[in-house]
């Protein structure tokens, strides 16, 4: 909450900006058998874009993550209270994982204005750029196939991304135009898979844990 109203009271040309993001991390229990944690952040941005400070959280596994989902609902709700919803920008961040993606879709697109119950919050997903450019690459692979021409694609679809605000339309428009023009050499499924998840994508954001 302090950090919320740091954010508030600070001076620059952006909203205070609460982000959340989640993931999992595999753990070893007893008798050499792995199964998935949960983790979890939220930051807080003030008006400059720079981050005030971090809540983390984390629970050992627990089919369907359900407590960690709760501790971090509560926890965004709680700072949407002390603070008017409408003076903020809601994001979240995240990869697009299971529990991450269920998050979004089932909680947050959902999620009560605590100050207007009769609307819901608006969030911003943003997948991170890691991510991202798995899928272009995999676009790549299935386009040239695994090599040099590949790579060279994917690392300018790369910058593209990452440099213009179109970056997302031109990265598609170019695999479109490539595999008419010379087929591919993966597995379609594949391909169509990282075109979706692309296309899916229409805000971007750098940022450095």
């Amino acid at each position: 909450m302090n950090w919320l109203e740091q954010a508030r009271t600070s001076k620059g040309r952006f909203r205070p900006t609460p982000f959340g993001g989640r993931d999992g991390i595999f753990v070893p229990l007893r008798h050499g058998v792995w199964h998935e944690g949960a983790t979890a952040t939220v930051s807080v941005l003030d008006r400059r874009g720079k981050r005030v400070g971090t809540v983390y959280l984390g629970q050992m596994p627990q089919a369907g993550q359900g407590t960690l989902t709760a501790q971090l609902s509560r926890l965004l709700k709680g700072g949407c209270k002390s603070v008017d919803s409408e003076n903020l920008r809601l994001v979240s961040v995240s990869d697009e994982g299971h529990h991450p993606s269920t998050y979004d879709h089932h909680v947050l697109k959902k999620m009560v204005d605590p100050r207007r119950p009769w609307r819901v919050l608006e969030w911003i997903r943003i997948v991170d750029f890691y991510h991202a450019c798995q899928d272009v690459q995999q676009l790549a692979d299935t386009i040239f196939g695994v090599g040099a021409e590949a790579q060279r694609w994917a690392k300018e679809m790369r910058h593209v991304l990452k440099t213009k605000a179109d970056g997302v339309a031109r990265v598609l428009k170019s695999a479109s135009a490539l595999r008419r023009r010379r087929g591919l050499c993966g597995q379609t499924k594949l391909y169509d898979k990282a075109y979706r998840s692309i296309k899916k994508r229409t805000q971007w954001m750098r940022y450095h844990l």
